[in-house]
Formats: structure tokens, C-alpha cells, sequence
């Protein structure tokens, strides 16, 4: 009997399993009528737990049971006035209220003086307690007593670690939002390191690293690329003539018209530096950017900006430099940078206002201007 009611207490998984194995146990063994297991608060106003095993072996369990007294003090003390008996140093009472009269032995346990339940043992006929018996329901109390401590204590400790686990959790969500936070923060910072601010083209860094990744497409899916430079003529004199702020908004309204010409997905636009330009086209040949040329100069033409210190003509041009090339395993993107940078210089050295195209097939050959790709037009 002793064994079993060690397992049952250090075995149990929750304090009711524990009360209601052990008031099985306790009942069988003993030839108990019926066995009351009770369970106070901590601040002692109320009962926590109640389990009895009647006198049929049914089980009755109850949690948060509230006694006719919501005063444990009080319930203690009115069982402390009626007659009791004495098991060593514990006092045990013959309680009359609601199990049978001169039968139930009721021990109160305690932990650190403080009353934290109690165990009702009702008897089949009066009790007589001897040595034995005394010192078998002392031992149950001691049991019990440090059972139900150590299952205090447990629950604390899993409610502690759940509550650690809770904090941990809501500290990595925390964690893991503050890293996507940042990460956006990081992507913004980068997407803007690529941007020119003044026009919010691609800056020249954003140029490098699209040009890289898409030759190294290019190069791979066998597909050709063409790359445009694009000069303002005489833009030093623009500025001195009609100052750095309305050069400023002259390269705005140039960065809107060559987005109003080149619309296609995957084409970038950026600016290259200072008055140039680049557009980069991918997918396209020679004729599709003369096509492209064209709009540009017609979307020119109808801002109408003048430009009267110009030597070639009243009203802004534009110097093109334009390189095609089906990718080679051996080539460098910067190649046909190059390529299409030599064909600017030439449209700068033929005059400007004109539009050069680098010979894909003979390279070592300078330079070709289209027919018809110096645009006049009269502002009127």
C-alpha cells in the first residue's frame, strides 16, 4: 500500500490525477468508506480542489469548490473546537459536518506553517487508532504533503517555462520583424544608392550593375543588346547662359522625355553623368533604335526648350552615340560601352545634332550617321 501510494504521487502528471489515484489507493488499501482529498489556496479564502471517492468507488472531482466558509481560517478553526485526537504532533479532528459521526479522521496538512489541504478519511465503523495506524496516516500526511508541494512547484516551473517560451517567442517574432523592417530599410538605402536624385534615373552604379547581369544574360540566351548614349549640346553654355537651376530642370524634362520614348518592360534608362544619358535595350536590333531615336527627338521637339546659346541651333539637340551587338563569350560589357561612347564622339565631331551608329560588322571601321538622322525642326 505504501509503495503504491509513493507511485501514485510521484508518477502523477497533473494534481488531479494525483487526487484521484490517491483516494483509489488510499480507500482500497486502508478499507476506507470514502476518502476526501482537499486542496486550499495559497491566500487560504477558498478551496482550490476537491476529489472524493464514495462509498461505491465513483469519483467526484471539483475544481475551485467554494465551501459554505469562504474562510479557511475559520473552517480550520470551527474543526479545531469539536473533539480531536492526536497523531504525534498533528492534529487530527473528528469532523461531524459532513461525513459520518465518530467514523472520518481529518488531517490538515501543512507546508512552512502555512494550511495548504487536507485529507478526509472516513472509516466504515468508529476509529480506533493505535500505533500503527497513527503513525501510517502520519506518513500519508508527510506524503501527501510533499507530494502536492512538489506539484505546486512543478506547475510553477511549466507555467514559468511557458511564460519564458511566450517572451522568447514574442522576443524572435520581434527579432525577425525588426530584420524584415531592416531589410526593407536596407533594400530602400540600396534601391536609392542606384538612383540619381535629381532625375530618380539610374545613376551610373545602377547602369554597372544592370549592364553586368544582362551581358551576362545576353550572353548565355545568345540575344542582342543596344546601348545609346545621349549628349545635350553645348549644356556648359546652357548653364551659363541661363544658370545651374534651369540646367537642373532642362535635365528633368530630358530624363521625362526619353521615359515618354522608351516605355518597354526590361529597357533601363539611366543617367550616365553630368549631361549624358544611356538607354539600354534589350531584345532590340539597329532598326528598333532608330525608331526609338525618333520619338525622342519628336518628344524633343515638342517641349519646345530653347537654347539660344547654342552655335547650332535655337533650341536644345542632342548628340547619340548608338551600339548593337549579338553578345560573344569573349566580351566585356564594357565593350559595348566603349563601342557606343566612340559613336557619340563621332556625332560630336561630324557637328552634333546627329545620331551614329557603331558597324557591328566591320568594328575597326569608323563610325556610321544613318540617312536621315540629323532631325531640323523650326520652333516657329
Amino acid at each position: 500500500a505504501l509503495h503504491s501510494l509513493s507511485s501514485v504521487c510521484l508518477e502523477g502528471r497533473s494534481i488531479q490525477s494525483v487526487l484521484t489515484q490517491l483516494a483509489k489507493v488510499l480507500r482500497k488499501s486502508l478499507g476506507l468508506n470514502q476518502v476526501g482529498l482537499l486542496l486550499f489556496a495559497e491566500n487560504q479564502n477558498r478551496l482550490t480542489e476537491i476529489c472524493i471517492e464514495d462509498t461505491i468507488g465513483n469519483i467526484h472531482y471539483k475544481k475551485f469548490f467554494q465551501p459554505t466558509s469562504d474562510d479557511i481560517e475559520q473552517f480550520v478553526n470551527f474543526l479545531s473546537a469539536e473533539e480531536t485526537m492526536h497523531v504525534f504532533d498533528r492534529q487530527c479532528y473528528i469532523e461531524k459536518y459532513k461525513f459520518s459521526k465518530k467514523k472520518t479522521i481529518f488531517l490538515l496538512l501543512r507546508c512552512d506553517d502555512i494550511h495548504i489541504g487536507a485529507v478526509l478519511l472516513e472509516y466504515k465503523d468508529t476509529v480506533h487508532l493505535d500505533k500503527s495506524k497513527s503513525m501510517i496516516l502520519a506518513w500519508v500526511s508527510d506524503l501527501l504533503k510533499t507530494c502536492l508541494s512538489l506539484k505546486r512547484s512543478e506547475l510553477e516551473l511549466n507555467d514559468y517555462a511557458l511564460n519564458i517560451k511566450k517572451v522568447m517567442k514574442k522576443r524572435v517574432d520581434d527579432y525577425y520583424e525588426q530584420v524584415e523592417a531592416l531589410k526593407k530599410e536596407n533594400a530602400k538605402l540600396a534601391q536609392l544608392t542606384l538612383m540619381d536624385p535629381l532625375t530618380h534615373l539610374a545613376n551610373r552604379r545602377g547602369l554597372d550593375v544592370v549592364l553586368n547581369r544582362e551581358f551576362e544574360n545576353a550572353k548565355r540566351h545568345h540575344y542582342p543588346l543596344t546601348l545609346l548614349i545621349i549628349d545635350i549640346d553645348f549644356f556648359k553654355e546652357y548653364n551659363d547662359f541661363y544658370g545651374h537651376d534651369a540646367g537642373d530642370q532642362c535635365l528633368k524634362r530630358l530624363a521625362d522625355v526619353l521615359k515618354a520614348a522608351e516605355r518597354r518592360k526590361g529597357s533601363l534608362i539611366a543617367r550616365f553623368g553630368g549631361d549624358e544619358f544611356v538607354i539600354l535595350l534589350m531584345h532590340q536590333t539597329e532598326d528598333e533604335a532608330e525608331m526609338l531615336v525618333q520619338r525622342i527627338q519628336e518628344n524633343l521637339l515638342q517641349t519646345a526648350m530653347r537654347h539660344e546659346a547654342s552655335t547650332i541651333a535655337d533650341h536644345l539637340t542632342l548628340s547619340i552615340g548608338c551600339a548593337s551587338s549579338v553578345t560573344e563569350e569573349e566580351m566585356h560589357w564594357e565593350s559595348l560601352l566603349t563601342r557606343a561612347d566612340q559613336a557619340l564622339y563621332w556625332a560630336k565631331q561630324q557637328g552634333r545634332n546627329q545620331v551614329f551608329f557603331f558597324p557591328e560588322e566591320h568594328p575597326n571601321n569608323p563610325p556610321l550617321k544613318k540617312p536621315g538622322s540629323v532631325v531640323q525642326w523650326s520652333l516657329g
